[in-house]
């Protein structure tokens, strides 16, 4: 059964999490911790623009040097790489219409997939 791709959601940004203050104190005392600080250790996933790999090859020259991060590449990223843990996938295509992001979210895959899997290495 395929699975389907993730929904999209709007971001919490603004959300609180209610966490223990420590473990041995007990579920009574906690303390309120915004998502944005825990989120804080991989900030260059979630920052609104990244810089454009280099050495990247592409059909058409990328000619800025920074590239948007749309809010869904995080969600599309875990769900290749969901597809590609499967043994029988070999190959994951995405395909879409001309202009949609194709290339840019190829560039963010790749950027974080290198940064995430130090020993990884990368044919395209």
């Amino acid at each position: 059964m395929a699975k389907s791709p993730p929904k999209k959601q709007p971001r919490l940004d603004e959300a609180t999490l209610t966490t223990p203050a420590s473990v041995g104190s007990g579920a009574s005392q906690t303390q309120s911790v915004r998502v944005d600080e825990i989120e804080q250790k991989a900030a260059w996933s979630d920052s609104p623009t990244l810089p454009f790999p280099t050495g990247l090859p592409m059909e058409h020259e990328y000619l800025g040097q920074d590239f948007y991060v749309r809010s869904c590449y995080s969600k599309y990223y875990k769900y290749v790489t969901g597809l590609l843990d499967d043994p029988d996938t070999a190959v994951v295509t995405v395909t879409g219409t001309p202009g949609i992001g194709k290339s840019i979210f190829c560039a963010y895959f790749l950027q974080r997939f290198s940064f995430e899997d130090k020993e990884a290495t990368i044919i395209t």
